[in-house]
């Protein structure tokens, strides 16, 4: 997903770690990092019905304390920024 633009089948599964960004390198523990993803959801269901009143939320802060995360939204509507911003240690 690194460097794409559009948007993919690729499924994130919740829960699985490195989903979205690569391990913390120690350069970056060192100095500190702020990292971006851009993410499209979409919601899958069984039938043609009209999915209405979706959202996105995170319910638990990264385990690593140096870690912070920020959701922001852009001009399109079907996209999520994801930025991770590491401090140094």
């Amino acid at each position: 997903m690194v460097g794409s633009l559009a948007i993919t089948g690729n499924e994130v599964i919740d829960g699985n770690a490195n989903n979205l960004f690569q391990d913390i390198s120690r350069i970056d523990r060192t100095i500190g990092d702020v990292a971006l993803r851009k993410a499209f959801i979409g919601i899958s269901t069984d039938n043609n019905d009209i999915y209405l009143g979706s959202h996105l939320i995170l319910t638990e802060p990264p385990r690593d304390q140096n870690v912070s995360v920020l959701l922001f939204n852009t001009r399109r509507a079907d996209s999520i920024e994801v930025a991770p911003i590491i401090t140094a240690s």
